[in-house]
């Protein structure tokens, strides 16, 4: 592939990596007016972030299998599209319930990040003889 292409390919995984942080940070900052407005106590609240962190690690390596077998970029679109549905479902929870089970949904759709697929990965080598090529 080329330069250019590998350049796209890390400027847009860069763009929804920044994405998934502020996701995160923003939730991390909100804790306690989620936890007012939703009437939640510490154990709501630490669903919230951990219901987060737990789909990732367990869909991780899904992302980066879906990604080699169906294409980057459509998988990477794909689970572009489906964060965004499902960041816009938390906006809207109603219940502490509801917005765990969208931070799960939001948090596997970005387990799709390109870079964890072995295709995406050989965009970027690591030896400094391979990158002369």
């Amino acid at each position: 592939m080329s330069n250019r292409t590998a350049r796209r390919v890390l400027a847009a995984t860069s763009v929804s990596y920044t994405i998934v942080l502020l996701d995160a940070s923003i939730v991390n900052v909100a804790l306690h007016a989620i936890g007012h407005s939703l009437g939640s106590g510490v154990a709501g609240l630490q669903w919230v972030v951990n219901a987060y962190t737990l789909t990732f690690a367990s869909l991780l390596m899904t992302g980066g299998t879906l990604g080699d077998r169906l294409g980057a970029r459509n998988v990477y679109l794909a689970g572009l599209a489906l964060f965004s549905l499902a960041s816009a479902l938390c906006g809207f929870a109603p219940t502490q319930t509801t917005l765990a089970r969208a931070r799960c949904r939001a948090r596997a759709a970005r387990c799709s990040c390109p870079l964890r697929s072995r295709s995406s990965i050989a965009l970027f080598p690591s030896r400094p003889s391979a990158r002369r090529r």
